[in-house]
């Protein structure tokens, strides 16, 4: 039964065999940049750079290349031109220091759905869940805890974990952290809890996107030789781990990134007596008064 969902798992995962697009990513004084999320422009196909800035995708053919991190300036470069890569540095205008009356006499815990949950591939995108500012969340504004719901099968992996403002047009706005806030994920099918009280982050009273970022970067991949129907032959797998477990949700659409950019992305059923179900990443959040 395991084998069998391993193989379903990276049956999902199939690379085929493209050109290898290979560069570096590097700041103003050419030190490495880690984890940039880097997209094909309009398109749900990207990679991460690694520790050492460097990055590699598979591309048929020149396209238009999208680098986002936080901190620089998004900048977009064709693939044919990305030995080197320099980002430039965000001047972050820094906000009224604030002093939270935080008591944390209380605590709730908020996102939990009674969905069915399941883990799989969904490719080089970043997840976002809206959760709204109701009557619980007022009384309890502060963030405490994040928990992911994960499938992993290396002894650690990493990702990122983002929040979102609501903008003017209800997506994802301005980030609440200026840094990266990176997670260790250990091996299994688990749910695990972060402190990120460190962050003082409070809840916006137009709601809140938590979003989930792969990293598919060296460290974070597993591969794996399988057979193939051509006898005494294999074929290698690869799957960036962790996956995130999703929820199964009443929901008109939900909210991804990719290739540069933010997307509401509709799931369109043709029977109009089923309600609009999406997947919803599996994250719940621990607030504190």
């Amino acid at each position: 039964m395991k084998e069998n969902r391993f193989l379903m798992l990276f049956l999902l995962c199939v690379t085929s065999i493209f050109a290898q697009i290979k560069g570096k990513v590097v700041d103003e004084n050419n030190l490495p940049i880690p984890y940039v999320n880097i997209g094909v422009q309009n398109e749900a196909l990207g990679t991460s750079s690694n520790d050492d800035g460097s990055f590699y995708l598979p591309l048929k053919e020149t396209k238009n290349l999208v680098f986002s991190a936080l901190g620089y300036e998004k900048k977009i470069i064709k693939s044919n031109e990305v030995e080197i890569v320099k980002l430039k540095s965000t001047v972050f205008t820094l906000d009224e220091v604030m002093v939270l009356d935080k008591k944390e006499t209380n605590s709730i815990e908020i996102g939990t759905s009674k969905g069915i949950a399941q883990a799989f591939e969904n490719g080089p995108k970043i997840d976002a869940r809206f959760l709204p500012y109701i009557a619980r969340v007022k009384k309890n504004r502060y963030i405490k805890q994040v928990s992911l719901f994960t499938e992993n099968n290396l002894e650690n992996a990493t990702v990122k974990v983002h929040f979102y403002a609501s903008d003017s047009v209800g997506m994802p706005g301005k980030e609440l952290v200026e840094k990266d806030i990176l997670i260790q994920v250990k091996k299994g099918s688990r749910r695990t809890y972060f402190d990120i009280s460190k962050y003082n982050i409070t809840f916006p009273k137009k709601g809140l996107f938590v979003a989930v970022e792969r990293l598919f970067i060296d460290k974070n991949k597993f591969t794996k030789d399988l057979p193939t129907p051509e006898e005494g032959k294999t074929k290698t797998y690869t799957v960036y781990y962790p996956l995130l477990f999703y929820n199964y949700t009443v929901k008109e659409f939900y909210y991804t990134f990719y290739g540069g950019a933010w997307h509401k992305e509709v799931k369109k059923i043709n029977d109009t007596s089923i309600e609009n179900r999406v997947f919803e990443p599996a994250i719940t959040l621990i607030l504190t008064n």
